[in-house]
């Protein structure tokens, strides 16, 4: 994914996993980023968080 990110201007500014319980169906916050985990992306130049709304 790093990669990818600074392919397009994004730095990785940290990492979160996430883990599924699909007795109770709640999710929570894990350390463990094997296989699901949330990712903050930010604009390189400007900073700015990297939103769905954020230009490309």
């Amino acid at each position: 994914m790093k990669e990818h990110a600074t392919a397009i201007g994004l730095e990785i500014g940290g990492l979160t996993g996430v883990v599924y319980s699909p007795f109770s169906g709640n999710w929570r916050l894990s350390s463990d980023t094997d296989v699901n985990y949330m990712a903050e992306l930010t604009w390189a130049r400007t900073g700015t968080p990297h939103t769905a709304s954020s230009p490309q």
